[in-house]
């Protein structure tokens, strides 16, 4: 190593083969097993060679002298992920790009329920992995607002040249913090539901929102209450429990609820 008089900083003096081997512990190696088994949702992808390279990088850089092998370790541990669109990873690489140098975007929009796409044009702010899918949040032109894209609905997507500013009020987390999941929701409301079965069971056991509070009644029954966006998927996950979810409050919730029903029981009938 010298120091170079000119750029004020210490340099190597000739190309240098092996660097010094990373410590790592047994606990940091699982930790990288999972990242390296999480690599597989996106095999056959443009994203796996990439990936895959950079953590080959990590692991060449590791001490041999590590007691750890990953076959063991692949025989404790497995990763079994939603299978990722090839179409929606395509889409992730030029949004992520037309995100980080600020740049407008047009693309075809196929919304959850309409008959037929329709084209956007959007300022790109943020991509965010909702519930083992990715979004796009922007500010859409025609709107006027910011709005909430899922990606594999995106179709006919181009760049263009235009740049914009992101406001630096703009926050991911404030703009769903009102959501259920990945809806975007500025009216929060105070909604309370009814579990049994299963469904109070495992809500007992996992946390699905930020404002979830629970309150345990007889036996396999539950008051589950939420401060969120009466949004279409809050709506799909309390039908995904069938009679075990029922909503006490609001009373437009609960007539949509109540007519989803009636509608499944007559499709059936």
């Amino acid at each position: 190593i010298d120091y170079d008089d000119v750029k004020h900083g210490f340099h190597y003096t000739k190309a240098v083969k092996v660097f010094p081997p990373v410590k790592v512990t047994k606990g940091e190696i699982v930790s990288l097993l999972v990242a390296q088994k999480a690599l597989e949702q996106y095999a056959h992808t443009p994203f796996h060679q990439t990936m895959a390279e950079a953590f080959a990088k990590l692991v060449d850089a590791f001490d041999d002298t590590i007691s750890v092998s990953w076959q063991s370790l692949g025989e404790a541990i497995s990763f079994r992920p939603e299978t990722i669109p090839s179409r929606e990873l395509l889409h992730f690489q030029e949004l992520t790009t037309a995100t980080l140098d600020r740049r407008e975007v047009e693309f075809d929009y196929h919304k959850l329920g309409a008959k037929s796409p329709v084209r956007r044009r959007v300022q790109p702010y943020h991509i965010s992995c909702i519930s083992n899918q990715w979004y796009l949040l922007g500010f859409d032109l025609v709107r006027g607002a910011i709005r909430t894209f899922n990606l594999i609905r995106i179709s006919q997507l181009k760049t263009l040249k235009t740049s914009f500013k992101r406001p630096q009020t703009f926050n991911p987390d404030d703009l769903l913090k009102g959501s259920f999941s990945a809806f975007e929701s500025t009216n929060p409301e105070k909604v309370e539901i009814h579990l049994t079965g299963t469904a109070a069971r495992l809500i007992l056991e996992k946390r699905i929102h930020e404002s979830q509070k629970v309150r345990k009644k007889s036996g396999e029954h539950v008051i589950l209450k939420l401060q969120v966006g009466l949004t279409p998927d809050l709506e799909a996950w309390i039908l995904s429990w069938g009679a075990e979810a029922v909503v006490v409050k609001p009373a437009p919730l609960r007539a949509r609820i109540r007519e989803s029903h009636a509608r499944a029981l007559k499709a059936y009938r």
